[in-house]
């Protein structure tokens, strides 16, 4: 269960992180609920809404390999993977920065 639970705390700091860059444009710009027209802020709150809806799937397909066979090379693997997709997800959304 340690992978998943380090993986879920990665998750959960990155999930605080987008949060706040949210909140610190929302802040700057004056803007209480929706995007009011700001692309910038559209983006960040994809950013966080995405790893919000992919994240929890994620912990629990991780959680149920880790319980079937224990903290292999391979459940290892696929936690580092999909943390590494999470993380990598907001710098690929960034305007300027290529697709993939």
């Amino acid at each position: 269960m340690q992978v998943t639970m380090i993986s879920a705390a990665i998750l959960g700091l990155l999930l605080v992180l987008l949060a706040s860059r949210i909140s610190a444009l929302r802040r700057s710009g004056q803007i209480s609920l929706g995007d009011g027209g700001n692309a910038e802020l559209l983006l960040r709150v994809r950013s966080h809404a995405n790893c919000t809806e992919w994240a929890p799937i994620g912990l629990i397909l991780i959680f149920l390999a880790e319980q079937a066979v224990g903290a292999s090379w391979y459940v290892v693997a696929l936690a580092i993977a999909f943390v590494a997709g999470r993380l990598m997800h907001p710098l690929g959304m960034k305007p300027g920065i290529p697709g993939p």
